[in-house]
Parts: C-alpha cells; structure tokens; sequence
C-alpha cells in the first residue's frame, strides 16, 4: 500500500492535470477556438444534451475531451509524439476517469466554470492563471524517454510547457508535443 503523502501528491498532480486537459478541451471547442468541432460545453447549445438530464454538463466535458484527443490523433498520427492527449501521458486517461466517476455525481464546478466560458480571451486568461498557480516546473525538453515519463517532475514539466504552447496559438492549431526518444 502507499503512503498518505504518495496517494495525496498523485491526487493533486492527477486533478491539476485535468483541470488543464479539459480547460484545453474547451479552449478547442467549435465555439472558441474552433480546433475541433464539439460544442459540448457551449453554453448555447446545452438543449442538445437535455436528454441527459442529470449528466448534460458531464456529457458535454466527455465530447469535448474525446473531440480533443480525436482532434489530435488525425493531425499528429505519429505513434512517438507526446502530447497533452498522448497515451504516452496519462492525463487524458485520468480526466476520462473522472468524468465517468462524475456522472454518479450529475455535476461539478469546474465543468460549470468552463461552460461560462464564451470567449477565446477568457478561456486564455483562466488558462494562465491556472498554470501561474502551479510550483514552476522544469523547462521540458524536445525529446523525453519512457523512463523520464514515469517521473512526476517530468510529467509536471510537460503538462506546463505543452499547456502554455496552446495559450500561443494563433487560429490555426499546432499541436505542442515532444518527441519520444526510442
């Protein structure tokens, strides 16, 4: 079994992680940046999940968050890329989870906070302040090994610098990813 401190370090380190993921998700959305065509958590067209009663808004973050990582397997096909939605992370693979573990909730905070968002400037903003909140990680690489993957440090080096890389984009999307050396 784990010690307290590991569980609670992997708790913060997994929920900063999704809050990032779905922020970016929702930056990506048809009605912001337009990077991928989900509008799961546009607000002006939350009917389209009525059906969902009490999970519409989970629903909504689970599009926008599959759009996401579809988004990126079609332009960055490349089985070494790391990206913020890369298997090789687990990031996506934890806000999934969450996701599923919400729906017996029906609602969560920050997906209401990320369906306010109606424009590029405030999701940017918000963005920002999120990354200016966490401890400065290391400057991440261009290149980085499985090894190096499995080190928290690492993982958090990455999550900032491919983060921020999103907050620089212009309309069109270019993926932020390092290269997983073999």
């Amino acid at each position: 079994m784990s010690s307290p401190t590991a569980e609670t370090s992997h708790d913060v380190e997994s929920m900063v992680a999704i809050r990032l993921v779905l922020g970016i998700s929702r930056l990506g959305e048809a009605d912001l940046a337009g990077w991928w065509s989900s509008q799961g958590l546009n607000p002006a067209v939350k009917f389209a999940l009525a059906g969902f009663r009490r999970t519409s808004s989970i629903v909504g973050a689970e599009l926008a968050l599959l759009s996401a990582v579809r988004r990126h397997q079609q332009v960055l096909p490349r089985a070494n890329a790391v990206h913020l939605f890369s298997p090789h992370l687990p990031f996506a693979r934890w806000t999934h989870a969450h996701l599923a573990e919400l729906k017996s909730i029906g609602t969560n905070e920050l997906v209401d906070e990320l369906r306010s968002w109606t424009t590029v400037d405030q999701a940017e903003r918000m963005l920002s302040e999120w990354i200016e909140a966490l401890t400065p990680a290391d400057e991440a690489g261009s290149t980085v090994t499985v090894d190096d993957l499995a080190a928290a440090e690492t993982r958090a080096a990455l999550l900032v610098h491919l983060t921020t890389r999103y907050l620089d984009q212009s309309s069109q999307l270019e993926i932020p990813y390092v290269d997983l050396a073999t």
